[in-house]
């Protein structure tokens, strides 16, 4: 995908890709082309992930510093909890024979991330490094998903 392919609009950013723009890893340059310009966002799964990895203590000083300061900088995707638990519960049974177990519990919290987004009015693309992951799950949402190889 190239930066004018993406949809106008909010888009929805994945844990994998906060970390990787805030920490300038792997193709952080392709996925800043792909978001420059958009409103950007992030649920409630996103900053529980990044809260963890913080807590580990896994990173230095200043990457920690840096992961913050990228996180302050994304809106939180406002989601109702009913709206929320009804979509994740409608995904999991319609990949449920798409993912072997594994893939099923590995899986939770990306399900977690695919239901935010398909619960809201306007469901916004889904900004993911991890397209062999999500590509079942936001298939089985109706969710357009952003990556640089789509």
């Amino acid at each position: 995908m190239r930066p004018e392919q993406v949809p106008s609009g909010p888009l929805l950013i994945d844990t994998d890709v906060v970390s990787l723009l805030a920490l300038e890893e792997d193709r952080a340059d392709e996925f800043d082309r792909l978001v420059h310009g958009h409103e950007l966002f992030v649920c409630f799964v996103t900053v529980a992930e990044i809260e963890t990895l913080l807590r580990l203590g896994v990173l230095g000083a200043d990457k920690v510093a840096a992961v913050r300061a990228a996180l302050a900088g994304y809106h939180r995707l406002e989601v109702v909890m009913d709206d929320v638990i009804e979509r994740w519960a409608s995904i999991r049974a319609a990949t449920r024979t798409t993912m072997g177990r594994k893939d099923r519990e590995r899986r939770q919290n990306d399900t977690w991330l695919v239901a935010c987004a398909a619960s809201v009015a306007d469901p916004p693309p889904l900004v993911t490094a991890d397209l062999s992951d999500m590509r079942t799950l936001a298939d089985a949402a109706g969710l357009r998903l952003v990556h640089p190889d789509e």
